[in-house]
């Protein structure tokens, strides 16, 4: 994946975390738990087009995994 985006853009470290509120940041961004929820079925669902031949790349699949399995309650109900 990376070798893919080196060509549209350059690494940087973005800090990201829960705030005081429960919303996620992601640099200047802010999501409450419902949008990023929906933010990240989006992405399951592989956004618009969707996944070519519906079949999901490994990364999305190993994102699913590992939300399927935090502790993390910010997480909680985001695959019903």
């Amino acid at each position: 994946m990376q070798d893919l985006i080196a060509g549209f853009a350059e690494k940087k470290i973005v800090q990201m975390g829960f705030d005081d509120r429960g919303h996620f940041r992601f640099g200047p961004y802010e999501f409450t738990q419902t949008v990023f929820h929906e933010l990240i079925r989006y992405v399951w669902q592989g956004g618009y087009p969707r996944w070519k031949d519906g079949i999901r790349p490994a990364y999305v699949t190993a994102m699913a995994d590992q939300t399927a399995k935090t502790n993390n309650q910010f997480f909680a109900g985001v695959f019903p």
